[in-house]
Formats: structure tokens, C-alpha cells, sequence
């Protein structure tokens, strides 16, 4: 069977002919991403990728819910620099508005990781 036979055994795949299905989204306000789904952000380095997953985490967290930065890259001060950068300059919050995002928000670095395995 080639490819072209194999393809259409697994039915219709055009959008046209897909069911819809109503999705609940999060971070409306900035980039709507379906909640309970993962998202993946690609790009060169420098591109902007942490910034962007940066300030989606600081949006969410401003409606008050609990968020989780992890970062692979960057150290738990060099991410936390980089929230507080996103609080005064792009969303331009109030010390007590920083105080509380920052309050929703665990970092995770692999630091926190090479002690969490130490321990174990």
C-alpha cells in the first residue's frame, strides 16, 4: 500500500469536515492557548520565547492563579529578574500588584533540580 492508500484510511482530515468542539481558553487576553492542552514556543535563541511564556505566566498569575516558571536555561534570580521586568515596564503594575503576581509564582530551575535529585 502506498502512502497516498495509507492516508486515506484514516479518514477525513480536512478542516472543512472536522467536527468542532467548543475549547476553553486561557490568557484571552494575550495569546489564547487551549487550556489543559501543551503548547510548544520554537525559535532561534534571543527570539523571545522566554519572554513570551514569561509573560503569559505573569498574565495568568494577575487573575490570581497559581503559576509555575521552569526554566532549563536560566537561573530561579535570572527568571525572577526577567518577571519583575515584565511587571514594571511592560504591564507597568503597582509595587503591590508585582507583590502579588510574584506571590503566584514557583520557580523552577535545574538547580532546584540537581538538589531535589541529591535528596532522593
Amino acid at each position: 500500500m502506498n502512502f497516498q492508500d495509507k492516508l486515506k484510511t484514516l479518514g477525513d482530515i480536512k478542516a472543512s469536515t472536522i467536527q468542532g468542539k467548543d475549547v476553553e481558553f486561557i490568557g484571552k487576553d494575550f495569546i489564547p492557548m487551549a487550556k489543559d492542552s501543551y503548547n510548544l514556543l520554537t525559535g532561534q535563541g534571543g527570539s523571545g520565547k522566554s519572554y513570551i511564556a514569561l509573560q503569559m505566566i505573569v498574565r495568568e498569575a494577575r487573575k490570581g492563579k497559581r503559576c509555575l516558571a521552569w526554566s532549563t536555561e536560566d537561573g530561579a534570580g535570572t527568571t525572577k529578574h526577567r518577571l519583575e521586568i515584565i511587571c514594571d515596564k511592560i504591564l507597568k503594575t503597582t509595587e503591590a500588584q508585582k507583590n502579588f503576581i510574584m506571590s503566584k509564582i514557583d520557580i523552577l530551575d535545574l538547580n532546584f533540580v540537581h538538589r531535589f535529585v541529591e535528596k532522593i
